[in-house]
């Protein structure tokens, strides 16, 4: 399935570093972090 053409809204949660496949939080529609959430 293909992350981009989904028909239904993707959600998100990150909690602590992404170190492999760092871009996969920039492609949902709904990011859900904590505010002290690093970003590298």
């Amino acid at each position: 399935m293909n992350l981009l053409n989904n028909e239904v809204p993707v959600i998100a949660a990150i909690n602590g570093l992404a170190w492999r496949h760092c871009e996969i939080p920039l492609l949902p529609d709904i990011l859900l972090a904590p505010s002290k959430a690093p970003y590298r």
